[in-house]
């Protein structure tokens, strides 16, 4: 073969080479897909049925099986931040001289709220889980740590006995979120605070909130079920997720609830981490909730 026609040649060996490396990428990602599509199978079912279909997803007795894997499966299938969004949502609840968090679970944002500069006197924690209840007083020996179990949506405390009221990643796992928005709001003294920390689909078409929203429906409620001890039991997270109210309806169910001056951000990475919402109940004037 002489020089011209090598020469010629020459782009059509580098086609042919690109396309060989291209089947090669699309055969590696489908044996992939295919692989994982088999790994999911054999976990369904071979696992599915330890899953209790009485148990409730999001209720005291499903938190009180995944308890003693809890905060495993949170560094996990947050991949590390949870710590600081909690931190950051216990700074927002800040100053304040009592503080309740609900859903408190096993204790990280009352740990949170201790380790601040500005700490308040007394924490207390409510949860209907009990197991949760008891992992978390084997965190604190402080006599300024209380928990307490009990449900969002009847809280067993008077109106306006704290200064501040904190929920971080419990409103999808209300029975009823506006009883308990209410209920927060009620115990909270006028002219305290309210503040929730929560996971919610991002509504964007930008690169990393399409990347957000499928590691949340794919791979985390994977990770956490297999995390859990409970395979798929946390299927209930993606969808809940999907289905959380936006910004506006969730400001507005703030509103309703009794509060005003809603404020909202995104935490990180990269502006698609959890909703932080912080809200106060009027100082002056009456709420519009019964009892506070």
């Amino acid at each position: 073969m002489n020089l011209l026609t090598s020469a010629a040649l020459s782009p059509f060996k580098t086609l042919t080479t690109v396309s060989k490396f291209a089947t090669m990428r699309l055969a590696w990602v489908a044996v992939t897909v295919a692989l994982l599509a088999v790994f999911v199978a054999y976990i369904q079912r071979n696992f599915v049925s330890r899953v209790n279909p009485d148990v409730v997803h999001g209720s005291g007795a499903f938190f009180d099986d995944i308890a003693p894997r809890y905060d495993v499966l949170n560094r996990v299938i947050s991949l590390g931040y949870d710590r600081s969004w909690r931190a950051t949502a216990a700074a927002a609840a800040l100053p304040a001289e009592s503080v309740l968090d609900v859903s408190t679970g096993t204790g990280d944002v009352v740990r949170a709220l201790l380790a601040h500069e500005t700490p308040p006197r007394t924490v207390v924690g409510v949860d209907p889980s009990l197991e949760m209840l008891r992992l978390a007083r084997e965190k604190f020996t402080a006599e300024d740590v209380q928990f307490v179990p009990g449900t969002a949506e009847a809280l067993p405390f008077e109106s306006g006995k704290f200064d501040a009221a904190i929920v971080s990643f419990g409103v999808r796992n209300f029975a009823d979120r506006t009883a308990g928005l209410a209920e927060m709001t009620r115990v909270v003294r006028p002219g305290g605070r309210l503040v929730v920390l929560e996971v919610s689909h991002t509504h964007s078409r930008k690169l990393m909130a399409r990347a957000k929203n499928l590691f949340v429906s794919s791979v985390m409620p994977l990770a956490a079920s297999l995390f859990s001890g409970h395979p798929f039991a946390y299927r209930y997270l993606s969808s809940s997720m999907r289905t959380f109210p936006t910004v506006p309806q969730f400001s507005s169910m703030l509103r309703e609830a009794g509060c005003e001056n809603v404020r909202h951000s995104r935490l990180p990475p990269f502006g698609v981490g959890p909703d932080l919402y912080v809200c106060d109940k009027p100082a002056t004037r009456a709420s519009n909730v019964a009892g506070g």
